[in-house]
């Protein structure tokens, strides 16, 4: 009978260790960018707007408009990002996300993880005279689109990035 228990408490533990294992922890980085695809999230600008809230549709914390589609995310221990995307005749022209972390360090490594990411795929980016790093490119439809980031943080960790299409 010990052996009995010995070997399902062994299959057990086994079992807890391999599903732990199958499960991918995302870093914060990947959270927020979500797919590679695109520009952020997997869109870029000149989406319609149900595509956009499809592939945004298990999300609770939203507000909708004709015009504009908002989501709050709690990353837990107070921290959290908004996502904010806004039309112009049912096509995606912009979009801002605001990150609010505890950390300054955080928001800093941050920024650097998405720096690196838009340096890899749009080349070097610009430093501005108002500390934003911006990349320019087109969409699919050959329209301009900028691409700034921010690092601001003062007393927490705040980080930012805008994507506009230009010729809207």
């Amino acid at each position: 009978m010990k052996i009995h228990y010995q070997i399902i408490f062994i299959s057990a533990i086994l079992s807890a260790v391999l599903w732990s294992c199958g499960e991918e922890k995302k870093t914060l980085f990947e959270k927020l960018l979500k797919e590679k695809e695109g520009i952020l999230r997997g869109f870029e600008t000149g989406e319609t707007y149900d595509e956009v809230l499809s592939a945004e549709k298990n999300y609770t914390n939203i507000e909708k408009g004709n015009d504009y589609i908002y989501y709050d995310f709690d990353l837990g221990n107070e921290e959290s990002y908004t996502l904010t995307y806004n039309f112009y005749q049912d096509k995606l022209y912009e979009i801002t996300m605001d990150v609010y972390l505890n950390s300054q360090n955080t928001a800093g490594q941050l920024f650097n993880e998405f720096k690196n990411h838009y340096n890899q795929k749009f080349g070097e980016g610009v430093l501005s005279k108002d500390g934003y790093t911006t990349w320019y490119t087109q969409n699919k439809l050959s329209q301009k689109v900028e691409i700034a980031i921010k690092e601001n943080s003062e007393s927490y960790g705040f980080f930012t990035i805008t994507i506009n299409n230009l010729d809207y």
